[in-house]
Order: structure tokens, then C-alpha cells, then sequence
């Protein structure tokens, strides 16, 4: 068998075509890297940085600081608040003083002290001292109110005063003054009256000079004493019934103590059946002190539990209407009587 011969390969044709490179694109020499970013304008050499806030001025050294506002004046004790817009105040109480004579035979008030500024020197701090003092005087001092227990066992006393009996009520003022006015002795008043009547006939002379030389007391009584009819006309439900009569001119003095004007019987019982809050008087006594020992005012009003003040003064600086009145006493369990601070506001 003949050997075989391998035959050489035609190299113009058994050679593979040779492989085409990866196809790429022949570099443009204008795209042969990424484009680059457009570069950033250059500087502005007036613009190279923010332009910075114009500076403060300069502190000006007299006003370095925040001028402080001007200090407010140190209050005056005497005015410590401010009276509120549209208000006014009358004081209607007399002042306590040692020795003060309120009523005659009454004890007047002794007033001593406890401790003395000097000697609370040795117990507080350099420049700090106080005065503590001792006062003795009965409830009738000054102006003072009446609770139900002055004139009855079991009657509310002061603690039991309810505060709407006594606090900022509307008050009527009853301006009686000019019927009061005379510094004259009633009686020697009542006396003159009777002289300024027609002269009496000879007999009714005679007649007169056998009879006693005096003048009706219970006359002159009823002039003093304040009737229903001239408080009539007025509402007065829940109010302060304030008795005006001018003879708060005379406290202090020896002619406070006689002839003074009173709320009569028939004028209590017509204020307890008006539903008064409260009555006060400007004079010796609610009730008529030379009675002989009878209390009429002073039993109907506070058996109906209306308080009593007595010994009020200014009150001839009110109005008849359009104040609010106010007397409070100290809360004192099983007492009577106590001086109060009384004043009206409008």
C-alpha cells in the first residue's frame, strides 16, 4: 500500500485568515480622553472672595453698654398701692390715742411699750430694730361696731360677723346735720322756743307760776331722736344705712356727752323691716343715752343681726348714694364690741 504523503499545506491557504483585530476606532485625536470640564472662570480678583458684612461701628465708649433703665422710685408707705383709676377713699373712723375719752366713764386706752427700738437693737441685725407695744382699752373705743353678742347672751359675736354684713355695701347717707346744728343745749333750745311763743294771757301767767319751772324732757327728746318718717322714700335692702348728724364735732369733748342725737324706736323697727345690711351713726350712741337706761335701737337691730356702728366721723363728705362702705373688726371669739377702720370708696 503506497505510504501516504501529507501534503503541505498551501500557506496561501491552509493558513487561518488571520483574525481581525478588535474592532476600535481609529483614536480622533479630538475625543482620544473624556472632555474635560469647561474650566472655571478665573478669579475676579474684585469678586476673589464673599464680600464680608460691613463691620459694627466701633462701641461708642459713653455708650457701652445698654443704658439701665432709670431705678423706680422706693414706694412710699403712705401710698404703697395706687389707688385704682376712678376710686376715692373717705376715712370715716376717729384716731385712738392714749387717754382718748370715747364715752364718759369708760376706761381710756393705756398704751405701753413692750419692747422699746433700743433695746430690739441687742436681738436683730445691725441697723434693723422694731417696736412692740402693749394696748389696753375696752371694745367702746373710737369707732367701733356692735355685734349681736354685745347685746345678747348666745348673739354672734365678732368672729361669727359674717364679712358680707360688713364689707363693701352700698350705702345711703342720711344728711341730718342742719337739724342737729345747734352747740346749744337742747333743752335751753326747747326753753327758748316756748319764749318765742305767743305771750300768755294774764291768767294763763298766774297759772303758770304755780306749776313747775322745767321743760318737757320728753319734748326735747323727740326732737333729738331720728323717726321712721325721715328715712321713708329710700330702697334700702341689703344697704349700709349711714346716719349723718353732725355731732361728730363735738368727740372728744365734754358736750359729745349730753343732748347727743339717737335712731328712735319707731326708726329701728322701720330699718330691721327695710332689710338693712347695717346702721351707723355719727353720734354718742345709736340709742338715746339720757332714756333712763332703755336700749330700743340697739335691742331691734341686733336681735335682727344687723351690725351697729357708732361714733363715725366725715360723714358729711358723702354722698347721699353711689358709695360702698366697709367696717371690719378684728375676729375675736366671745367679744362684743371692737374699734374698726370704717370707710367708704366710690
Amino acid at each position: 500500500m503506497p505510504h501516504s504523503q501529507v501534503t503541505a499545506p498551501d500557506p496561501a491557504t491552509t493558513d487561518a485568515a488571520p483574525q481581525s483585530p478588535a474592532t476600535s476606532a481609529t483614536p480622533n485625536p479630538t475625543h482620544s480622553r473624556a472632555t474635560p470640564a469647561t474650566p472655571a472662570a478665573p478669579p475676579d480678583p474684585t469678586q476673589s472672595r464673599a464680600t464680608p458684612a460691613t463691620p459694627a461701628a466701633p462701641p461708642d465708649p459713653t455708650q457701652s453698654r445698654a443704658t439701665p433703665a432709670t431705678p423706680a422710685a422706693p414706694p412710699d408707705p403712705t401710698q404703697s398701692r395706687a389707688t385704682p383709676p376712678g376710686s376715692r377713699f373717705v376715712d370715716l373712723s376717729h384716731d385712738i390715742r392714749a387717754g382718748l375719752v370715747t364715752y364718759p366713764g369708760l376706761p381710756a386706752p393705756v398704751i405701753t411699750p413692750h419692747l422699746t427700738r433700743s433695746d430690739s437693737r441687742d436681738h436683730y441685725a445691725p441697723g434693723t430694730e422694731f417696736a412692740m407695744d402693749l394696748i389696753t382699752l375696752i371694745g367702746n373705743t373710737g369707732t367701733y361696731v356692735d355685734s349681736p353678742f354685745h347685746r345678747y347672751e348666745g348673739g354672734i359675736d365678732l368672729a361669727g360677723l359674717p364679712l358680707e354684713s360688713l364689707v363693701d355695701l352700698p350705702a345711703e347717707v342720711f344728711h341730718l346735720a342742719d337739724q342737729f346744728a345747734s352747740d346749744a343745749d337742747p333743752a335751753a333750745d326747747a326753753a327758748d322756743a316756748a319764749d318765742a311763743a305767743d305771750a300768755p294771757t294774764e291768767a294763763e301767767a298766774a297759772d303758770a307760776a304755780d306749776a313747775p319751772n322745767a321743760v318737757d324732757l320728753a319734748d326735747v327728746a323727740v326732737a333729738r331722736g331720728i323717726g321712721a318718717e325721715v328715712l321713708a322714700g329710700r330702697e334700702l335692702v341689703g344697704r349700709a344705712v349711714l346716719l349723718h348728724t353732725g355731732w361728730d364735732r363735738h368727740f372728744g369733748g365734754p358736750a359729745y356727752a349730753a343732748g347727743a342725737p339717737f335712731l328712735s324706736a319707731e326708726g329701728a323697727q322701720f330699718l330691721v323691716e327695710a332689710g338693712v345690711a347695717l346702721v351707723g351713726i355719727d353720734s354718742l350712741n345709736i340709742d338715746d343715752t339720757e332714756s333712763g337706761g332703755e336700749r330700743p335701737a340697739h335691742s331691734l337691730l341686733l336681735a335682727a343681726g344687723i351690725p351697729v356702728v357708732e361714733h363715725l366721723t366725715n360723714l358729711g363728705q358723702l354722698p347721699s348714694h353711689g358709695m360702698r362702705f366697709t367696717a371690719v373688726p378684728p375676729k375675736i371669739v366671745g367679744f362684743g364690741t371692737f374699734p374698726v377702720r370704717a370707710f367708704a370708696r366710690s
